[in-house]
């Protein structure tokens, strides 16, 4: 049960008159200690709710809802249905908990689970509050130690909302605050941006263009990347891509290398490999690739990332006999399937160290 039960009325909301401290009431001693900085402001989230529905969405979604504040003051000053993805179920049951006191059951709902494209997909209507950063903070930093955050997750996520924005239908809405840390297509445009708060709000709505690029938001504001163009903040590029159309094998490799400490992104065809790639070359060092797969092969996936981004270096994974495979020059080095994991890992560390030679076979 909640401390207290909030002491305001929707319609009090509605017209603007409620505090964060006000709101806040509503939840449980803990959470109220930590709501300047991990939940929305009741200004803030109003504002977003109004963007994010006045092109007619019937229901929103909130990625990384924590306590289900935005929801809340959405779904008390918007005719529309907000739903909330979070991992914690600590924060997805004070959201119940929270839009039952409010009598708000029926207009949210909240969902205990990680974000996935198939929880994602499908809105035409998202809201991002950078869900995902409390991934690079420091432990000591984090909210709890209740789930299991690191720069793996962080990326996996943020690619994840990246092919949900892919996806996402023609006249579909974003509305970011404090950013995502993660590309937003160009077929999007910037309708509305506004300083509020401890940040700026932006409102992008989904065109039918296709895509030439992407935006980033920075600090420093919005960023336009060319398709094919990385961008690099540092030198720390350090994940891997693992790249094979058997799903199965996949997965294998995908637990097999998490287990030996090193950081893996996995796609399933070339194709998606390669947007990957020109999205976000500035997070890998080496992609692992099969030979033979549906639409594009390794090789001309090598191709392709030699130019995009000349920094990643290519293993190529394969069944053939190496002799057979014209990679002279195209690859760093080849590994035969099959082969041990432990060998896998080895080889593809080999190719992360710069002072490691290069080879082949």
């Amino acid at each position: 049960m909640n401390d207290t039960v909030a002491p305001f009325s929707s319609a009090r909301l509605q017209s603007g008159l409620v505090t964060d401290d006000e709101f806040d009431l509503v939840y449980n001693v803990p959470w109220r200690r930590v709501s300047a900085r991990y939940w929305t402001p009741v200004e803030v989230a109003a504002r977003a709710a109004l963007w994010l529905t006045e092109g007619g969405a019937k229901t929103v979604l909130d990625i990384g809802s924590g306590v289900g504040k935005f929801c809340l003051v959405g779904a008390s000053t918007r005719p529309a249905r907000f739903v909330g993805i979070e991992h914690r179920y600590g924060l997805v049951s004070a959201a119940r908990s929270a839009a039952q006191s409010l009598n708000l059951s029926r207009q949210t709902m909240f969902i205990h689970a990680e974000v996935s494209l198939e929880l994602m997909r499908g809105y035409s209507a998202l809201y991002v509050f950078n869900p995902f950063g409390e991934n690079l903070y420091a432990s000591t930093a984090q909210l709890d130690d209740q789930v299991e955050l690191g720069k793996k997750r962080y990326w996996r996520d943020v690619w994840l909302v990246e092919e949900t924005l892919r996806l996402m239908p023609v006249g579909g809405r974003l509305v970011t605050y404090h950013g995502y840390g993660g590309r937003i297509p160009d077929s999007m445009d910037l309708k509305h941006e506004e300083p509020i708060g401890s940040d700026i709000l932006r409102l992008w709505v989904k065109t039918d263009r296709l895509p030439s690029g992407s935006y980033l938001e920075t600090d420093a504001g919005v960023l336009h990347i060319p398709a094919g163009k990385s961008f690099r903040a540092d030198n720390a590029a350090s994940e891997v891509l693992y790249v094979d159309d058997d799903t199965a094998l996949l997965r294998a490799v995908e637990r097999a290398l998490s287990a030996h400490g090193l950081g893996i992104t996995c796609a399933s065809s070339a194709s998606a490999a390669l947007e990957l790639i020109q999205a976000q070359a500035e997070r890998f060092s080496v992609v692992v690739t099969d030979l033979e797969m549906p639409g594009m092969s390794g090789l001309e996936l090598a191709d392709h990332i030699r130019k995009l981004a000349p920094h990643v270096r290519i293993l190529l994974y394969s069944g053939a006999p190496a002799a057979t495979i014209d990679a002279v020059g195209r690859v760093d080095a080849i590994a035969a399937k099959p082969t041990s994991m432990k060998e896998l890992a080895i080889r593809v560390r080999a190719l992360m160290a710069p002072d490691e030679p290069q080879f082949i076979g």
